[in-house]
C-alpha cells in the first residue's frame, strides 16, 4: 500500500494540534482549579502557565513548517534553482497556516506588482516569508487591527522587498515562539535565520522595528541573478 507522506503528515500534525491547543486552552484554567497559595508560589504559577503556552506554540510552529515543506522537493531540494520572486511569495502566503482565518485577508500587495528570479535554495526563501508573516500576523493579532503591507520595488543596483506592519510587542521580547524576529542588537531566532538565508543568496536586509509604530522589514536582492 503506497503512502502519500504530505497526507500522513497533515493528518498526524491535525490530530496533534487538536491536543495541543486543548492544553493551551486548558492552562489558562490552572489558578481557578487550585487551592490558593502565596503571592510567590502564585508567580511560579503564572511561569508555568506561560511556559505551557510557550512549548505548545514552538510546537505548532514546527509542525506547520513541516506541512509547509512538504510538498514535491524538486522545486526546492536544489541549491542554485532560479525562480520567481513573486510566485514563490504568493505560494508562502496561500499555504500559510494563517490562510485558513479572516488574518490572511490582512495581507496586501501594493500595486505594481513586479516580479524578478532570485537564485537559491526555494525552501530558505518560504521558510523568510513563512517567518515575515508569522511575526507580522502575531503582531496584528496581539494589537487586534492592522495590515501588513507588502511592496516590490526595482532600484539601480537591487530589487527590494518590503514588509510594512504595526508592531504591537516590544522588539526586545523573543519569548513567542521560534521564529521571533527580535531586533538586529537583540535578535531572535527568526532574524538569524532570515539573515542567514537572504546572504546565502548575495542579498542583504535592513530592519526598522518600534514598539506601537509601522515596522519595515526591507529584503533586498541583486538585479542579476
Amino acid at each position: 500500500m503506497s503512502i502519500n507522506f504530505n497526507s500522513l503528515l497533515s493528518q498526524f500534525s491535525h490530530d496533534l494540534k487538536n491536543n495541543l491547543l486543548a492544553i493551551r486552552a486548558s492552562s489558562g484554567n490552572i489558578k481557578q482549579c487550585i487551592m490558593p497559595f502565596t503571592e510567590s508560589k502564585m508567580k511560579n504559577i503564572d511561569q508555568a502557565i506561560s511556559d505551557i503556552d510557550k512549548k505548545v506554540n514552538d510546537t505548532l510552529t514546527i509542525f506547520n513548517m513541516m506541512v509547509l515543506f512538504s510538498g514535491p522537493t524538486d522545486n526546492w531540494i536544489n541549491d542554485n534553482l532560479e525562480f520567481s520572486i513573486m510566485e514563490c511569495l504568493q505560494q508562502a502566503i496561500k499555504n500559510h497556516p494563517f490562510s485558513s482565518t479572516k488574518y490572511i485577508s490582512l495581507i496586501k500587495i501594493a500595486p505594481p506588482e513586479i516580479d524578478f528570479l532570485v537564485r537559491g535554495k526555494k525552501s530558505l526563501i518560504l521558510g523568510v516569508f513563512y517567518c515575515l508573516i508569522k511575526n507580522a500576523m502575531r503582531s496584528i493579532y496581539h494589537i487586534g487591527e492592522g495590515e501588513v503591507i507588502i511592496y516590490l520595488e526595482k532600484n539601480k543596483d537591487t530589487y527590494k522587498l518590503l514588509f510594512k506592519y504595526i508592531e504591537k510587542i516590544s522588539p526586545l521580547t523573543t519569548e513567542y515562539d521560534l521564529f521571533t524576529l527580535g531586533t538586529p542588537a537583540h535578535p531572535g531566532n527568526g532574524f538569524g535565520f532570515i539573515t542567514a538565508a537572504i546572504k546565502s543568496m548575495n542579498g542583504n536586509i535592513a530592519f526598522i522595528q518600534e514598539p506601537n509604530s509601522v515596522s519595515t522589514i526591507t529584503l533586498f536582492f541583486p538585479l542579476n541573478v
